[in-house]
This record gives structure tokens, C-alpha cells and sequence, in this order.
């Protein structure tokens, strides 16, 4: 039987997306627990009762650990090719017990935009699969950027160029 309690939750779910490292459709999976958890005969069900278990065909890590999770650390449950996901995404443990559960029905799936903060679903600026999701108090923001030059009709050596030039006015990274 399963007794280490609620040791993995889905923290990030990339609804749709064909191309990127890993690729395809992927939820990540969290251990919160303060020792190793084997992820393997975990399961992630759909509102559609679809289901995929985490096994080394699936069971992407950014440091190859395999199915055995590190405390802290975050692996990534990748998807049929193909498949897109919706509705409330449920994980089981090895011995079925629901022990993490993310409602996106009210999301729309923007392709390749992952999900991140799922107790309220919002776009990550950008896919983190593996990693801990981005602070966005940590880089500049729009009031941090401004426009500062405009070539729209240009030449360098014997082509036509147009750009803009962003300014970081800010003390945060763009």
C-alpha cells in the first residue's frame, strides 16, 4: 500500500503543444514531500476518463533521474502525440487515491501556453516543464519598457531592415 501521503501535486499542465523540450502535451508533477517519491504507477485521469501512467516512456526529468522523484524536485508526465487536455485533471497515487486535482474548464488552451497557479489557472509567461514556475515580480514589466526608436524603411549593405528599439528603463531583467 501507498503510505508516504500526498507527496506529488500537478503544478504546471502545457494543454497543447507539438513542438518544445519535452514535446507535446505534458503536465508537470511536484514532490512536496521531504524525501524521495517513485512516481511510477501514478496516475493522471481527464474529465474524459482518459488515463496515463507515469513509466519511463512517459516520465520526462530536466536532470534524468528516472521515475524516482528527488524531494523538491519536479518531473513531467508527457501525453499521448496528439492529445489535448481540459476539464479537471485528477492524479492518483499507486493506490487510487486522488491526491492532487486541477479544474480547467473554464481555461481556453492557447497552443504551446502552459498553465501555471492552478488553484486559479493562468498563462505562464513562458513553459517551464521541470523547473519551479517564473516570478514575474521578478522581470520587467510593461511600465519597465519603452519604445525608444523606429526604422521602418532602411537599408544596410544592399538589403532592406526595419526595426524597434526596446529600452529597459527599469531595474529588473527584460
Amino acid at each position: 500500500a501507498w503510505t508516504a501521503g500526498a507527496a506529488l501535486e500537478i503544478t504546471e499542465v502545457m494543454p497543447f503543444c507539438d513542438t518544445g523540450t519535452p514535446g507535446g502535451t505534458w503536465v508537470e508533477l511536484h514532490n512536496t514531500a521531504s524525501e524521495d517519491v517513485n512516481a511510477s504507477r501514478w496516475r493522471l485521469e481527464d474529465a474524459d476518463g482518459r488515463s496515463w501512467f507515469v513509466r519511463p516512456d512517459r516520465w520526462w526529468t530536466p536532470n534524468a533521474t528516472g521515475e524516482v522523484l528527488p524531494a523538491d524536485a519536479r518531473g513531467v508526465l508527457i501525453l499521448d502525440t496528439g492529445d489535448s487536455v481540459a476539464g479537471t485533471l485528477v492524479l492518483h497515487d499507486p493506490d487510487g487515491t486522488t491526491q492532487s486535482s486541477v479544474d480547467l474548464s473554464n481555461h481556453g488552451a492557447d497552443t504551446c501556453t502552459s498553465l501555471i497557479h492552478l488553484d486559479q489557472p493562468r498563462s505562464s509567461p513562458w513553459p517551464t516543464p521541470g523547473t519551479a514556475e517564473p516570478d514575474q515580480a521578478d522581470v520587467a514589466g510593461p511600465e519597465d519598457l519603452l519604445f525608444t526608436a523606429l526604422l521602418v524603411d532602411g537599408a544596410l549593405d544592399d538589403g532592406d531592415v526595419e526595426f524597434i528599439e526596446l529600452r529597459n528603463t527599469g531595474d529588473r531583467p527584460a
